[in-house]
């Protein structure tokens, strides 16, 4: 039986405007509160409840608070919270929350969530999203994330996204992502990724990896790339050429032509063995170096012509060690195809 108190409170309690501070409600009052309760109350009532309110709330309210009050709560009460609400949240929260909480916020909930509200969020809450949880987040959620949200993640969260995380991410993910996000990935998450999710890779996501990047990637990732050019010897044509002083290498820079050209001169232009690959390519070459990098587009054609020997390592050999390396494989070249003033295929 509810007191009479109890009942003129819950006809009082609309009539509310803004609510001191030392206002204290027992925990026992909201723990007996039935869901139609909640669902009456307008949103101008949560919009008016200082911080101060939600600050002495027991941890225990937010667990077992019922689906219909997070529902209905408007955007401008998340909104309002400072960092500090966030940061004091229990996982277990997090972890109750239904999905039709996270369905029915608006782009700008996840804008003005502070970092304190990502770095927080425990493995449970990614993992329990739906597909369509990832498929609605705004382009800005994913270019705000710190480098140490995206740290924070096990190897089992990136292994269990559906493609259609992947698939959905805007070309500002790609780019945003820092170097050992991608480093962490077990080899399976590349495995299993689909030809349509390297398709839609935008060049910054491509160019900005450095070649231990490359290095790792399984044979099924090669693949898919886009299939290369054959380059009859490229390895003689690239040694005879510095020899002869029409070609100049430097290991430490991949050259200063970024595009097609058939009419320049390079024999002044250093370039490393990368460099010196992608432009016996021709077009093809700088277009996919424009895409890819010149590291990535260099190991496709080395691939091409020669897919059971070694790559060079395009990263960062010593010029010494470069030069033994074309030598090597200018050696190879003329044991196995006597044929080689045939250059280009």
């Amino acid at each position: 039986m509810k007191t009479k108190k109890e009942e003129l409170f819950e006809k009082a309690v609309f009539a509310f405007g803004a609510i001191p501070g030392n206002f204290k409600m027992p925990y026992r009052f909201w723990a007996k509160i039935p869901d139609s309760f909640w669902a009456k109350i307008p949103d101008s009532f949560w919009d008016k409840m200082p911080y101060s309110f939600w600050d002495k709330i027991p941890d225990s309210f937010w667990a077992n608070m019922p689906d219909s009050f997070w529902d209905k709560m408007p955007d401008s009460f998340w909104a309002n919270m400072p960092d500090s609400f966030w940061a004091k949240i229990p996982d277990s929260f997090w972890d109750n929350m239904p999905y039709i909480f996270w369905d029915n916020m608006p782009d700008s909930f996840w804008d003005k969530m502070p970092d304190s509200f990502w770095a927080k969020m425990p493995y449970s809450f990614w993992t329990n999203m739906p597909d369509r949880f990832w498929a609605k987040i705004p382009d800005s959620f994913w270019t705000k994330m710190p480098d140490s949200f995206w740290a924070k993640m096990p190897d089992s969260f990136w292994a269990n996204m559906p493609y259609s995380f992947w698939g959905n991410m805007p070309d500002s993910f790609w780019a945003k992502m820092p170097y050992r996000f991608w480093a962490k990935m077990p080899d399976s998450f590349w495995a299993n990724m689909p030809d349509s999710f390297w398709d839609k890779m935008p060049d910054s996501f491509w160019a900005k990896m450095p070649a231990s990047f490359w290095t790792k990637m399984p044979y099924s990732f090669w693949a898919k790339m886009p299939d290369a050019p054959l380059i009859k010897n490229p390895y003689i044509i690239l040694w005879e050429d510095i020899k002869n002083k029409n070609r100049k290498h430097d290991q430490n820079t991949f050259g200063e032509i970024k595009d097609y050209d058939p009419n320049r001169n390079i024999c002044g232009t250093a370039m490393c063995t990368a460099g010196h690959l992608v432009n016996m390519a021709g077009k093809w070459g700088y277009d996919m170096a424009n895409k890819y990098g010149f590291a990535i587009t260099a190991f496709l054609l080395h691939k091409k012509a020669h897919p059971n020997y070694p790559a060079q390592n395009f990263g960062s050999p010593t010029q010494e060690s470069a030069m033994a390396y074309i030598e090597w494989m200018a050696e190879n070249e003329k044991d196995e195809a006597p044929d080689y003033e045939n250059r280009i295929g």
